[in-house]
């Protein structure tokens, strides 16, 4: 990797319905079970040893954000499964202080990517949001080039803001990155835009410093 992995934060004002994909044939989704939770907390990571590395940080993750709602995780939480009920991937949304509608730990695993298998999750879950609930949120890194490719199909944008959520906003580095290592076509594509107010602002991007 020859960049840095930063922190990126993009909005959804309105969702593109021309995104929206069905689920392919073979698959399907449905909630996460209860018995799965270790499968949730794994598959986030492409290799078992870094899977078994960040355990003890997903146990935290999970207890502090997720426990206290523990049946509204298991409901929200999907997952879409080949024929078999194996899981392949897993998306879902969630209000951040329990206000702010975010899309949580999206992730399709490597083996099976390039089947149209995270579009459909993200349109499932996409489609589960109330519309007056809207602008949606989520957080991202530099290298998820892959999602936010996708995220930006479905009508988010790249917030410019320094910092949000407590966290230093990685844009105006990140976007010289997605200049070298995305297609030309997927890097005109992305929109940016300023969070004011609960208010998602669309803006033209321009480097902030030569």
């Amino acid at each position: 990797m020859d960049y840095r992995d930063l922190d990126l934060f993009m909005a959804c004002a309105q969702m593109n319905e021309q995104a929206c994909a069905p689920i392919p044939e073979g698959f399907f989704i449905r909630s996460l079970r209860e018995s799965e939770l270790d499968i949730w907390k794994r598959i986030h990571f492409d290799k078992p040893q870094t899977a078994e590395e960040y355990q003890p940080y997903m146990e935290e993750w999970f207890e502090h954000h997720y426990a206290a709602r523990r049946a509204l995780f298991f409901e929200r939480c999907q997952v879409i499964c080949d024929s078999s009920d194996r899981v392949l991937g897993t998306c879902f949304w969630w209000e951040h202080e329990e206000v702010i509608p975010t899309l949580h730990w999206f992730k399709v695993i490597r083996e099976a990517e390039g089947q149209g298998l995270g579009r459909a999750l993200l349109t499932h879950v996409m489609r589960d949001i109330p519309k007056g609930m809207y602008p949606v949120y989520l957080h991202t890194q530099t290298s998820s080039m892959r999602a936010i490719k996708l995220y930006t199909d479905f009508g988010f944008a790249l917030l410019d803001n320094p910092r949000l959520d407590e966290r230093d906003n990685g844009l105006e580095e990140s976007m010289e990155t997605f200049a070298r290592h995305m297609t030309p076509q997927a890097f005109a594509n992305l929109k940016v835009a300023h969070y004011d107010a609960g208010k998602i602002v669309p803006i033209k991007w321009e480097k902030r410093h030569e």
